[in-house]
């Protein structure tokens, strides 16, 4: 994982504001394809932490190694609901 994921992890909107400030890259990828903003989706982060990285350009389309796109993985997590 990159920092963008951990900060994603720390669900705080200001962690994510300062590594994205300090040249954070929001469409970097970990080992498993997963974005920034994928991570938030599927790890249940604040819908401001998801807000902030789709404003700052995260690639809403993107999707993982196996295919899983952002949308894909939020109307999963909403069907479990």
């Amino acid at each position: 994982m990159r920092v963008e994921h951990y900060a994603v992890d720390s669900c705080k909107l200001d962690v994510v504001r300062f590594v994205l400030d300090r040249g954070g890259d929001v469409g970097a990828r970990d080992s498993n394809g997963w974005t920034p903003l994928l991570r938030a989706v599927c790890q249940g982060a604040k819908t401001e932490v998801v807000e902030e990285l789709v404003r700052r350009g995260s690639d809403v389309a993107a999707a993982d190694k196996a295919q899983l796109s952002v949308s894909a993985a939020a109307r999963l997590l909403k069907d479990r609901q």
